[in-house]
């Protein structure tokens, strides 16, 4: 995973190999704020070819998928900004963190995931300090406790950073 960030925001890069099952590499473009200009992601999945292809706009996200010979289109309206969740790689969730530390405060995210063309919501506590163990220490870090919303069902996770 590859995370660039400027004043304009940022560009991510990743790829992931599941051998024999599944291989795919990405591409973000985001805001100065992290949410998402243009998102793309390509691979294939028990051998085969997919493509989703998403372009953000003020009236929401326009997908692409390709898969097995066809092309669909689905228009996802959001009257707020979008952010990506993608299932395979975890840049999305890097990306609100950063913004999330940035503030010091709690934040909720709009976000689109692609391979169910759906929006889900990000709620991210303010930082607090937490503790890890890593290979037998005890470590000090920022801890985030994250839910994160789809279709119905949440998922409570915890990220904890260190510089």
């Amino acid at each position: 995973m590859s995370v660039q960030r400027s004043q304009d925001g940022y560009s991510t890069d990743s790829s992931v190999n599941v051998a024999g099952f599944f291989q795919a590499a990405n591409h973000m473009q985001t805001r100065a704020d992290g949410s998402a200009l243009s998102y793309g992601i390509e691979g294939t999945a028990q051998g085969a070819p997919f493509r989703i292809d998403v372009a953000f706009t003020d009236a929401g996200a326009e997908l692409t998928l390709t898969q097995g010979g066809g092309t669909q289109n689905i228009a996802i309206p959001s009257e707020t900004p979008l952010y990506v969740a993608d299932n395979n790689f975890l840049e999305g969730f890097q990306i609100m963190a950063d913004q999330v530390m940035a503030t010091g405060q709690q934040q909720v995210f709009a976000v689109l995931v692609p391979q169910v063309a759906a929006v889900a919501t990000v709620g991210v506590d303010a930082p607090k300090t937490g503790t890890v163990e890593y290979h037998g220490a005890t470590v000090e870090a920022a801890q985030l406790d994250v839910a994160y919303a789809v279709a119905g069902q949440t998922l409570a996770m915890q990220v904890f950073l260190d510089d």
